[in-house]
Formats: C-alpha cells, structure tokens, sequence
C-alpha cells in the first residue's frame, strides 16, 4: 500500500519492499516528467516491465517524437570476493540478477528513492531526478554506511529508439569519449544522441549486447515483449568510506557538451523544491492529500509550442507513457488539472494551443506524435472545448 508521509519534501509516497511478493511489487510503477514529455518511469524495484520504461525518454519535438534513451542501470557492489548485485532484470521466466532482495524501501517526492542495505556491509540510497525543462537526468547513490573497502560498479544500458519501438542487437549503435563523459549515437547521419558521466567514477570502454530482456506488462498486452539493449562500458570506483557519486544522462537531438547544463546535485534538488511549491501554492490549499492530487496533476501539465508572439503554450498529455496532447482526453480533464489546482494562466494557454488549431469550427483530437500535426477525427472535442 502506497502512504504519504511527511518529509522535508512534499507529499512522499513510501512503498516498504520486504514481506511482498516481486509479482505484487512489479504492478507498482513510478512516473517523473520533465514539462517537455519526457519522463523517466520504471517500478518500484526498478525492474523495467513495460518498452515504456527507463530512466530518460527524451522529446525531440516537444512534447512528442519521444525517445527512450536511457533503459537502465546495472549497480554492483563488490566486497572482498564477494558480489552484490542491487539491479533487477527479467529474462523470459527469470530475474537476473535480484537486486530486490537487498532493496528495503521505495519513497518518491521530488524524485524517487530505493533505500538498500547489503547485510551488514553497506547502505546506499538511490535518488533519480529528472530536471524541469531538459531532457536530463541524474542519479545519485549516497552511500551512508559502509563496514568494508568496497568496489561499485555501474553499466548503463542504451536504447535510443523511439519509445513505441523496441531495440535489436543489430542497431548500429557507437561510442566515444568526449570531455569528461561518453557519448554515444547511431553510426547514421542526423542520429540523436546521449552523453553519459560520472566524475567520481572512472569509465573502463567494454561494449557489449545483453539479449532478450522481458518486458511482463507488453507480453500480458499480447504485443512485442523482448528487447536487446546495449552498453558502452561500466563505471568503476573504490570507496572507503561514506561518499556520493553522482550519474548524469543527457539526451539531445545535436548534444554538444560545451552546451550541456552545468549544475549540481543540489541546484536540481532546489529547483525541483521550488517548482514543487510553486504547484501546491497554486491550489491554495492546506489539505495534504490535496496538495499531492494538486502534485500529481502537476505532471500532466507540459508545453506544446511557440506562438506567433513567440510565448510557450501549455497542454496537457493525455495519459503517459503512451499519448502526446488529445484534444477531447485533454478538455475533459481541464476542470480538474487547472482550474481546481489554481493554474489559471495554464488553463487559458492550453485552451489557446488548440484554438489556434482549429479548422472548419473543429477542435483537433490529437496533434501527431512526431510532427505535432493535428487530426481532426473527433466530433465532440469542439464540444468539450466550449464546456472547458
């Protein structure tokens, strides 16, 4: 059961892990947006059991042309001669590794958290937050406690395909060191990219294809439910004692590091905070499980395009991970996402986005997932914009 408890940042959601089955802890998923449509999304194990999921689905032409760049992360600790693996995988009737076993708790506010311990060796907390208006993500691991000399290691694992697809090994995919991090893309012209670092952790070049992940909720679908992913290499560290490593991932159509975001841990963790309470002073409100309704709609809430005056227009998706912005999902909802949280300005700018798309006294349905093209296959969107 999902509960809410008070913390330093609002509205915590807290999933304890251990007594419960993996199959009751792979139904419960998490879901961080961006206010471009991207998103990082996975479960409260982080085992990806959707093509949806991963830790950065970036936006090439917000919010749509979505692209599921970064899939996962593989984290061992090595002690001695000894191997704890914290990720978990599924592979056709399999988990390999089973991280959860070590994992004791999951709790999201501003990002989300896995609390881990490994025996009595080490406590580590993972936070993954995705920043506000970039296709950027950071994970943070803070290891609390640690008895012995231990060794971490991550490999991340790549897709770069658009997110309704899956990823084969016989993508071409590359890479190379660039400044300090990795960059990766396809071996084609005009391919988007991902630029990976970690300065606490030093990167060992070792390219490899791990084949047949299985994605549970696509096969119960009874759609495509394997997928191959591939990763550059792995990051290495030593640690003696407490210490926080910080991962970034940036996602680009043209990623050139002179024009990466350069910020820090805790200038994210401050952004996040303010735009968090920006949202709940909206709603005027001191009711707690209001001010987390008022949050959650918050992540729907993302901008379209440009006008002729060049200001950005607001919209609402239609539902994640699947849909961009629909005209007649989007009006029904408007009421409850804008109006009931406060976001006046927002509501008038949404409903502007799609009268500006009007044709023959027809509101579009939906704006096409890679050319934000409407469509006009709805009668009774034009009816729901005059109700919102």
């Amino acid at each position: 059961m999902l509960t809410l408890q008070k913390t330093e940042d609002s509205a915590i959601a807290s999933v304890q892990i251990g007594g419960k089955s993996i199959d009751d802890l792979l139904a419960r998923e998490w879901l961080l947006t961006n206010s471009r449509g991207g998103y990082c999304s996975s479960t409260v194990v982080g085992c990806n059991t959707r093509r949806y999921h991963g830790l950065l689905t970036g936006s090439l032409n917000p919010p749509a042309d979505r692209i599921m760049a970064l899939a996962n992360c593989l984290e061992m600790v090595i002690c001695k001669k000894s191997v704890f693996n914290l990720s978990t995988f599924e592979f056709g009737n399999k988990f390999a590794p089973k991280g959860f076993g070590y994992l004791k708790q999951f709790r999201q506010d501003i990002g989300v958290h896995f609390d881990y311990r490994i025996d009595e060796l080490v406590e580590m907390t993972k936070s993954v937050y995705l920043l506000r208006d970039n296709d950027i993500v950071t994970i943070a691991y803070d290891f609390t406690d640690i008895k012995q000399p231990i060794e971490f290691i991550l490999r991340p694992f790549v897709g770069l395909r658009d997110f309704h697809s899956l990823q084969k090994s016989y993508a071409p995919l590359s890479s190379a060191r660039l400044g300090d991090g990795i960059f990766i893309c396809h071996n084609v012209p005009g391919s988007c990219e991902l630029f990976l670092k970690c300065p606490e952790m030093a990167f060992e070049k070792d390219q490899q294809w791990w084949l047949d992940f299985m994605y549970r909720q696509d096969k119960n679908r009874g759609q495509d439910f394997t997928e191959d992913l591939w990763t550059p290499g792995f990051f290495r560290a030593k640690l003696t004692s407490p210490a926080k490593i910080v991962f970034w991932a940036y996602f680009s159509n043209r990623c050139k590091v002179e024009q990466l975001v350069k910020t820090d841990i805790e200038a994210v963790r401050e952004d996040l905070r303010k735009h968090q309470a920006m949202a709940i002073a909206a709603a005027k409100t001191k009711d707690q499980q209001l001010k987390s309704l008022c949050l959650a709609a918050n992540q729907f809430i993302v901008e379209h395009k440009q006008d002729t005056d060049q200001k950005k227009l607001s919209t609402v998706l239609a539902g994640f991970p699947w849909f961009a912005d629909w005209g007649r999902d989007t009006l029904i909802s408007l009421p409850g996402l804008l109006l009931a949280t406060g976001k006046f300005d927002e509501a008038k700018s949404v409903l502007t986005t799609f009268a500006q798309a009007a044709e023959d006294g027809l509101i579009p349905n939906r704006f096409d997932d890679r050319t934000n093209k409407p469509h006009f296959n709805s009668i009774d969107a034009s009816l729901w914009f005059v109700n919102a």
